[in-house]
């Protein structure tokens, strides 16, 4: 009795192991690209909604409000000192990304909140109100597009 394969048994086998070890790295390259995509589209809707809130909440923090093209300028009171002094929160889209500086007379460079950003825009709401506001950020972050609008009402 004859014992072993014979070779066309070996290359059928070799055929069948190579078939399956190619499907199951198919499969893996897909699942590693989601994701690398979720996790993307994750870290740039974090860096959003970071951005609205700190925006929300500085807008209902102000004493006053004033905006411009893509610039939101806040007045506020810093009451870890005593007596409290004023200063100014300055929201902006530098180019590509939205920018806060704590002062504008500060000479640090302000900090990026958010990358991406291609147009952050400002509304009172109604055009005769000077403390309900929209605020509208949009723009591109990996290849994620995203747009997020607000309404926040200053506290006084």
């Amino acid at each position: 009795m004859k014992r072993g394969f014979t070779l066309a048994e070996l290359i059928i086998g070799m055929l069948i192991s190579s078939i399956l070890i190619l499907t199951v790295g198919v499969i893996s390259g897909t699942a590693v690209t989601s994701y690398e995509k979720l996790r993307k589209e994750a870290q740039a809707y974090d860096d959003l909604y970071y951005g609205v809130d700190l925006i929300e909440r500085s807008v209902r923090r102000a004493e006053s409000v004033s905006w411009g093209s893509n610039t939101l300028t806040l007045g506020m009171w810093d009451n870890t000192t005593n007596p409290p002094q004023p200063y100014s929160a300055i929201f902006q889209n530098n180019g590509n990304s939205l920018t806060y500086k704590r002062d504008s007379r500060s000479s640090d460079a302000p900090d990026i909140v958010m990358q991406g950003v291609s147009n952050l825009t400002f509304a009172p709401n109604p055009p005769t109100n000077t403390t309900l506001f929209n605020a509208t950020l949009n723009g591109t972050k990996d290849n994620i597009v995203f747009t997020r609008s607000i309404s926040v009402m200053r506290r006084n």
